[in-house]
């Protein structure tokens, strides 16, 4: 190779591609080309045939693996509230607007606050129409999540907001077969 000052001394020119976080080396590569703009793409190659080769397994986020349990039958008014309003235990995100948008949809006054106490509010004004409007609003999410992919994560997200509808339809058919509100709320009366 040249050297600065003229001539020649016998040397290589070493390349690695390091992942930032482990320091880990995953593409090695000694060449006796002096420029190192030259190497950039067959490092780039290296790098892709490596990951096209390594079988990684198809793991879940921690966040999901060790997501708190989905939606219940058996949940009480306040466990189902906690669930309704947090997205890795139904797959549906539930915002502020929504919730707007489905106090109109079940005839049902909307109080502004925490979206949990504004849940609390419909379910307790009409609960059999609050949850017909989130068992809709359940399969919309189903509906997202099926267009997201065929990964792992995708899997998951799309079992959930299925587990959740299936959950809320029980719940609806509880509702109405029995005698008692499931969730202790008043039910409006036909006028």
């Amino acid at each position: 190779m040249p050297v600065p000052g003229g001539g020649f001394d016998q040397a290589y020119n070493a390349q690695a591609a390091v992942d930032t976080d482990s320091l880990l080396v995953v593409a090695p590569a000694v060449t006796q080309a002096t420029n190192d703009k030259q190497q950039v793409v067959p490092m780039i190659e290296q790098l892709r045939a490596e990951v096209a080769d390594t079988k990684l397994p198809d793991l879940l986020p921690l966040a999901l693996r060790e997501a708190t349990a989905p939606l219940s039958v058996q949940s009480s008014l306040d466990d189902a509230l906690d669930a309704i309003v947090t997205p890795v235990r139904t797959g549906v995100v539930l915002t502020q607007r929504d919730l707007h948008a489905g106090a109109r949809s079940a005839g049902v006054g909307f109080r502004r606050g925490e979206r949990r106490y504004a849940l609390r509010a419909m379910m307790q004004q009409d609960a059999a129409a609050t949850m017909r409007w989130l068992l809709g609003h359940a399969r919309a999410w189903v509906e997202v999540h099926d267009r997201s992919g065929e990964d792992s994560t995708s899997q998951w997200w799309q079992d959930r907001a299925r587990h959740t509808v299936r959950t809320l339809e029980e719940m609806l058919d509880h509702e109405a077969t029995s005698s008692t509100d499931q969730f202790g709320a008043t039910q409006q009366e036909e006028r």
